[in-house]
């Protein structure tokens, strides 16, 4: 099972589960809320880069920090739940 978080943590932070949602009319898929509430350790309702780190210990740290960058929209050092849902600028830009 958390081979399967790490998996939907991993294309949820490139805009795969989101794109794939909108397409379908739906809102966030039950595993991507599931990924998230998983890789928030400490259920504050956001996820710090550490938690982000920790979730993906395979990936480049300097790789893991340059995608929790792009999804941390506001800059303040976290991911919520909206900028996790939300839509990567170079998906929007491509629809365009």
């Amino acid at each position: 099972m958390k081979k399967l978080i790490i998996a939907i943590l991993a294309v949820t932070a490139l805009g795969g589960f989101t794109a794939m949602a909108k397409e379908k009319g739906g809102d966030q898929p039950k595993h991507q809320k599931k990924a998230f509430e998983e890789v928030d350790a400490n259920k504050d309702g956001k996820i710090s880069l550490d938690e982000f780190k920790a979730a993906l210990p395979k990936l480049d740290p300097a790789k893991a920090e340059e995608i929790f960058k792009k999804k941390d929209a506001n800059g303040d050092g976290s991911i919520s739940a909206d900028e996790y849902n939300a839509e990567p600028k170079h998906k929007k830009e491509a629809a365009k």
